[in-house]
């Protein structure tokens, strides 16, 4: 079996490469062409086709570009690279083009909903043993921690992942009162995770780069709280003293 990530590239309205929006999935499939047989069509369905009463596209913000095969679907074979060593070039790419927005206008480009998912914990701890050798985050290496560090292992955690889904509109919230993710918006993230799930010949997977292997994905969940991705947000383009 081959082991794959894709990433499905969202473009903004203003054109700049650093303003690009990424989410990523994984699988794992027997090649390239089976799994392509089923996620091709999936991804796109995940964000434009209606499932209840919504697509998800209609609560993604009109920061990001609806124009004609902008978006993309990048394959990557990251089978050799498991422990998260570089891993190239994608192996395919497949363009698409974002479905409408629902045309409420949108929230500050930061805020998100994540969509959870996880495999199967077993009998594992949440928290493990003591570990010496615990990769340092790269921000903190910049700034001069060593490249590990001692701490107590979290084998739970290597079976997690999630998605940030976002920028959004204002339909995508309950803004009564303190605003939280809208019941529409939930609800259309679940039956999305649920048709990733059904992928019978391209199960979808957590990829634990710690422990340089895939785990497939038993569940998923999502919040009822607004999160934030900060690299999202916008630049400031002025400064008002006082």
């Amino acid at each position: 079996m081959a082991n794959f990530l894709t990433t499905v590239t969202f473009e903004r309205t203003t054109g700049l490469a650093k303003d690009r929006v990424e989410n990523t999935f994984a699988w794992v499939a027997s090649d390239l062409a089976t799994l392509r047989a089923m996620t091709d069509p999936a991804i796109v369905a995940f964000y434009n086709t209606v499932m209840g009463a919504h697509t998800l596209a209609e609560f993604i913000s009109p920061t990001i570009s609806r124009t004609a095969m902008i978006s993309k679907i990048n394959y990557y074979d990251v089978t050799t690279h498991l422990n998260g060593s570089p891993h190239g070039s994608p192996v395919a790419t497949v363009p698409f083009t974002l479905g409408a927005t629902d045309g409420s206008g949108a929230l500050p480009s930061e805020v998100a909903v994540v969509m959870s998912f996880h495999g199967d914990f077993g009998v594992l701890p949440e928290v493990g043993a003591v570990d010496a050798a615990i990769p340092t985050e790269e921000e903190a290496i910049d700034a001069g921690a060593p490249a590990v560090h001692t701490g107590r292992d979290k084998p739970r955690a290597r079976k997690r992942g999630r998605v940030y889904v976002g920028p959004l509109t204002l339909n995508a919230t309950n803004l009564a009162n303190d605003p939280i993710p809208s019941n529409n918006l939930i609800a259309r993230l679940q039956a999305g995770g649920a048709s990733f799930l059904a992928l019978a010949t391209a199960p979808w997977q957590v990829w634990s780069r710690r422990d340089a292997q895939m785990v497939t994905v038993t569940g998923g969940f999502i919040d009822n709280a607004l999160d934030t991705q900060r690299r999202r947000g916008n630049s400031p383009t002025n400064r008002f003293a006082f």
